[in-house]
């Protein structure tokens, strides 16, 4: 586990011993990348231009997020992805306390964020609504400016989306991240985009997620 991880103290309702569950129906069993096998797959020491790892490995984490990249154009209209949450502690996780990161370079233009399908009902994913009394999205700026990162989305849910029991899994949520005026992108230089392989699922180092704001998945762009 990242030593940042063992110096986090979660909060009281996922306190008790963590352990890692059985895949889900819904996981794609398909072939994740090897990290100790595949040279397509950086580790801490690889030097890639700030990615400290790709493939997640913590048994002790409190969830963990299975990412598939669906977009393999690095130029492209938007960041096609599906996320899955998985909760892997002993107590149950409200989703309205679940934030998840998706870090990248940003051309400062306006953002928005789509989602496409959702096993929860996209009703229970913040999205970019046309409706200004709805909850938006939240794009943060990074300062200062990390590698292969400059600013984040955060992903979150309603509170309609209830909550996760321990062992179970948010299922698919497919998003669409772009710029609001649909200009092309390029996802090379953004730190959570990993498409070798597309359309397979992994647990992805590159998405971090918190509850109530303390890091409980993944390694955030180093500074």
């Amino acid at each position: 586990m990242p030593r940042v991880l063992s110096r986090l103290v979660l909060a009281a309702t996922l306190a008790g011993a963590m352990g890692c569950r059985a895949p889900d129906p819904y996981y794609r069993h398909g072939q994740p990348p090897d990290a100790t096998a595949s040279d397509d797959v950086p580790t801490a020491d690889a030097g890639d231009s700030g990615r400290p790892s790709v493939v997640g490995d913590c048994a002790t984490c409190a969830v963990r997020v299975d990412y598939t990249c669906r977009t393999a154009d690095v130029d492209a209209r938007a960041a096609s992805f599906v996320l899955d949450v998985t909760n892997q502690s002993d107590a149950k996780i409200s989703l309205a306390d679940l934030t998840l990161r998706y870090w990248y370079t940003s051309s400062h233009k306006p953002q928005a964020l789509d989602c496409d399908t959702a096993k929860l009902g996209c009703a229970n994913v913040v999205t970019s609504s046309g409706d200004a009394s709805a909850q938006q999205p939240k794009f943060q700026d990074v300062e200062p400016p990390r590698p292969l990162a400059n600013e984040y989305v955060e992903i979150a849910f309603t509170l309609g989306a209830l909550s996760l029991d321990p062992g179970l899994d948010t299922g698919d949520t497919q998003l669409r991240l772009h710029n609001a005026d649909l200009s092309a992108i390029d996802q090379s230089d953004d730190y959570s985009f990993w498409c070798s392989p597309q359309g397979v699922a992994f647990p992805s180092n590159l998405v971090t997620a918190y509850v109530r704001g303390v890091l409980v998945w993944g390694l955030e762009p180093p500074r």
